[in-house]
């Protein structure tokens, strides 16, 4: 069995406490681990790689467990980029054009932009022209804006038109299925509940995951708008918040991956 390796102070408490003892349960190794913040130091000596480690934190935590060789550790490649998955079939929320940042042609109306890369350097949304202007007058200025704070104007970047969403999705799938889901936005308000007894819900995933997988294990985000089921994007597991669904069906379906 691997050992999982949970980032402190990143992940809600719990989530690592419903996991952790489901692991403690069934005998899975686990550790917590802190890093030096706005770094990418560990607090603590280094875990050792004789043994496989699967990362769950931030960002910056799965860039350290690949930077440590960390095995299979995260599940992240060069899929992981608007401009690779939206080319695979899926039924994207939000179809549009790529671009780098800086050359965003003037927009009338308001627009929807999120970056190509799955790094979160910035959250997608719809925006106006004078919120885009002001970002890209302080990223070519220099001056430091925490909305965009690691966004250059070379970063690819997505604009497309916006669409009114009704309820919003993530699912986690392992292997090509969806393992389980939760529902983490109704319209307007944040809304979390487990949508494991969906069974339309998990047939579109499926469905789209059946053409496609951009790893064996990652999260995909569902939108539903119009009455249809759409993909908004997919995502790094290792790195994704996991609301409300199952946490003991998550262990089990990776654990059952790396069994193979």
């Amino acid at each position: 069995m691997a050992r999982w390796v949970f980032q402190e102070d990143i992940i809600d408490a719990d989530i690592i406490e419903g996991m952790t003892a489901f692991m403690d349960r069934i005998g899975v190794p686990w550790n917590k681990i802190k890093m030096v913040p706005f770094t990418r130091d560990l607090t603590q000596e280094k875990i050792s790689t004789d043994q496989e480690l699967i990362a769950i934190g931030s960002y910056d935590f799965t860039y350290k467990a690949i930077e440590l060789g960390w095995k299979p550790g995260v599940w992240v490649n060069e899929n992981y980029d608007y401009r690779v998955w939206s080319r695979m079939g899926w039924k994207i929320l939000n179809p549009g054009d790529v671009m780098a940042f800086g050359d965003v042609p003037f927009q009338e109306k308001p627009f929807f932009i999120r970056p190509c890369l799955d790094n979160k350097i910035f959250t997608g949304q719809v925006v106006d022209w004078g919120i885009y202007s002001g970002w890209l007058e302080k990223i070519t200025s220099g001056e430091r804006d925490t909305t965009v704070w690691d966004v250059t104007v070379d970063s690819p970047v997505l604009i497309a038109k916006p669409r009114k969403i009704g309820q919003e999705y993530r699912f986690l799938v392992v292997d090509g299925k969806a393992v389980t889901g939760s529902m983490y936005r109704d319209g307007a308000y944040r809304g979390q509940k487990n949508v494991d007894d969906q069974a339309e819900l998990f047939a579109f995933v499926n469905d789209m995951a059946d053409g496609w997988s951009p790893s064996p294990v990652y999260i995909m985000d569902v939108a539903i708008a119009d009455g249809e089921m759409y993909v908004i994007e997919m995502g790094n597991f290792n790195a994704a918040g996991l609301y409300k669904m199952d946490l003991q069906k998550i262990v089990m379906a990776v654990e059952d991956l790396l069994s193979k």
